[in-house]
């Protein structure tokens, strides 16, 4: 550690960026470091972190071996602690849905899936039926195309023999006289 702060400090000569105050050791300021995150990690932080590591392989996703290997655990303890208040903000909209939960899945639709089994057969009815009588409706309205076929066809023949009567008593009428 020391061969490193006289190298630094060489490097810094060389450069010309020496500092004002005299240098600090590097073990110090690392230790001064580590106790200024752990005055920011807070009793949640170092509840998430252990749970985190409690889950390992099921928290990590494949494929992010290069993410590990990017980020250290400081790296993702910082991640988390800027991410506190959206964290909590999750936590709080959690809790206001397990309250609404009783809304959302009353116990009257747990019962749904029995009913379902037993509404099967009717539904299955019902699709006959309904087909039956789809099939029944345009049987009627080909039977009654037929009817009115008839009739009008009735209808013209009267007429046409209604004509022809009345022209044969006209010219008896016209004959008699």
């Amino acid at each position: 550690m020391e061969d490193l702060e006289e190298r630094l400090a060489a490097l810094e000569r060389e450069v010309g960026d020496v500092p004002t105050a005299p240098l600090q050791s590097l073990t110090k300021a690392i230790s001064e470091l580590e106790e200024k995150v752990a005055l920011l990690e807070t009793k949640e932080i170092r509840q998430l972190r252990e749970k985190y590591s409690m889950l390992g392989d099921w928290v990590s996703e494949p494929g992010s071996s290069f993410m590990d290997a990017a980020l250290t655990t400081r790296n993702k303890a910082d991640i988390i602690v800027a991410s506190e208040a959206e964290m909590r903000d999750i936590a709080q909209q959690l809790e206001q849905l397990e309250a609404l939960q009783q809304f959302i899945n009353p116990s009257s639709f747990q019962n749904i899936p029995p009913l379902n089994l037993k509404l099967q057969p009717l539904a299955e009815l019902t699709s006959l039926v309904r087909q039956n009588a789809l099939q029944q409706h345009s049987e009627m309205e080909q039977f009654l195309d037929t009817y009115n076929k008839t009739i009008r066809t009735l209808s013209q023949q009267f007429v046409q023999w209604d004509s022809i009567l009345s022209h044969l008593e006209a010219r008896k009428k016209g004959s008699v006289q």
